[in-house]
């Protein structure tokens, strides 16, 4: 018999992006396994590329030298969209739980959430389905990309508070 769990959602402050993938990857494990019941993981990453499934190294406008000199991790990873930024003044929300009603659905929940914590502080957004994120006049202020396994969510959403 399964024990009754609730989900737990706690802030790390700036976590290197590969230890914090497979924390996210030992997590999403518990939660299949029904020992852990998942949560959400915030925080912040030192910069950071990341780079998806349908992601193009062409889209990075550095070589990985440039990169590497200026102290830019760059990841390939298994989650969905093309090329993501991580940095300092950026908040990150990894939602390692089941996914409920679909990843369509649960993409769009988590644009939504991000796009009320931004009305809150007087920030309108849009979401965009031909180029997926959150927009703003300024330009995309949020990106989604999610890897679900065994109806488990891994990765998430980049929201830039205040990049540099």
């Amino acid at each position: 018999m399964r024990k009754k769990h609730t989900f737990f959602w706690t802030f790390l402050g700036r976590v290197a992006y590969e230890p914090m993938l497979e924390t996210q990857r030992t997590l999403r494990a518990a939660v299949i396994s029904g020992v852990a019941p998942g949560g959400l993981l915030l925080l912040e990453h030192p910069p950071t590329i990341t780079i998806g499934r349908r992601g193009d190294e062409k889209n990075i406008l550095l070589t990985r030298e440039s990169l590497a000199s200026l102290g830019i991790g760059l990841h390939r990873v298994e989650r969905g969209g093309d090329v993501t930024y991580h940095g300092p003044g950026q908040l990150v929300a990894y939602p390692v739980m089941p996914v409920l009603g679909g990843v369509h659905g649960f993409v769009r929940s988590l644009a939504e959430a991000a796009r009320q914590l931004l009305k809150g502080l007087q920030v309108e957004a849009t979401w965009s389905e031909e180029r997926p994120g959150l927009w703003t006049t300024d330009g995309k202020i949020a990106a989604v990309g999610l890897h679900v396994s065994r109806k488990v969510a891994i990765h998430g959403l980049a929201l830039n508070l205040s990049p540099d």
